[in-house]
């Protein structure tokens, strides 16, 4: 009946318990359970719909699904007003409330990682782009920047993959020596 958070497993069992949701109301809530199925990465979900109407439905199924088992979405967010306006205001984001034109911030969320901004609807790679690298630059530092990208989804891949390619070239050009400094040309090429 409960589970301790914070063990080793307890990610994992708390996503085959929201899985099972999915396999146990399969017949009753079928936008619900493809949603389940889908659109969770952890406890976070996210959804991209066509129209208004269909996030509406999506969250007159997942809602009342979910609550029933024991689980409660909270922090609903939208671009959408008709959306937004669907979703009681006690399960809504606070980023969602008309503070946007008060705050800077205000409708800013933070969504696995990226920032997406409701009002324009757009998502930016915030953590891990802008890093000063120390000279000498290593392929240890060089390593640790390529990684530092937070991007579990892959947007930011195709700029990413060219400092992986610096970084595969240089190993088999010199070897793999983590601590020594990279040669001119190619700290040159790694600094643009």
């Amino acid at each position: 009946q409960r589970h301790v958070f914070g063990a080793k497993r307890s990610p994992t069992c708390a996503n085959n318990a929201l899985k099972r949701v999915a396999i146990d109301d399969d017949e009753q809530f079928p936008i619900a359970t493809k949603a389940i199925q889908n659109n969770f990465y952890m406890d976070d979900f996210i959804k991209s719909v066509e129209t208004p109407e269909e996030a509406v439905e999506v969250f007159k199924e997942l809602q009342p699904l979910l609550s029933q088992h024991g689980f409660e979405l909270k922090k609903w967010i939208s671009n959408s007003d008709a959306v937004t306006e669907a979703i009681p205001e006690d399960l809504r984001s606070i980023s969602n409330t008309k503070q946007v034109e008060v705050e800077p911030n205000a409708g800013q969320s933070s969504v696995l990682g990226l920032q997406w901004t409701v009002t324009d609807d757009s998502l930016q790679v915030c953590r891990g782009t802008s890093r000063a690298v120390e000279l000498p630059i290593t392929q240890r530092k060089i390593l640790s920047l390529v990684s530092s990208v937070f991007d579990p989804i892959g947007l930011f891949a195709p700029f990413s993959v060219n400092m992986r390619r610096l970084l595969k070239s240089i190993w088999t050009k010199n070897g793999q020596h983590w601590d020594d400094a990279v040669e001119v040309e190619e700290e040159t090429e790694f600094l643009k």
